[in-house]
């Protein structure tokens, strides 16, 4: 009996070290998330947000096709593209 009881105790020992573990991993990864938004200079749109914004893209395999978006540091970005059926926009809030 007294075996059964370490490993029972062992078992659950293991699975609180693992939910700690995620505990804290999720408010860690929480406070980061909050220190890069209150971040200074974390976006700033250069383009006037109230018209429309031409993206170029290119076709990949002849079906999917990618929206070539450049970041603020001058790098670019490829991101899956969706037709939605008939129109594409990419809104100013998910900018």
């Amino acid at each position: 009996m007294k075996r059964y009881l370490r490993i029972v105790k062992k078992v659950l020992l293991v699975i609180l070290i693992f939910v700690l573990i995620f505990v804290g991993y999720f408010f860690r990864v929480r406070t980061l998330d909050q220190h890069a938004m209150e971040m200074k200079g974390f976006y700033h749109p250069d383009f006037d947000t109230t018209r429309a914004t031409l993206l170029p893209s290119i076709f990949i395999n002849g079906e999917r096709f990618c929206i070539k978006m450049p970041t603020s540091l001058g790098d670019t970005l490829l991101a899956f593209g969706d037709s939605g059926g008939g129109i594409s926009m990419l809104l100013p809030g998910a900018v």
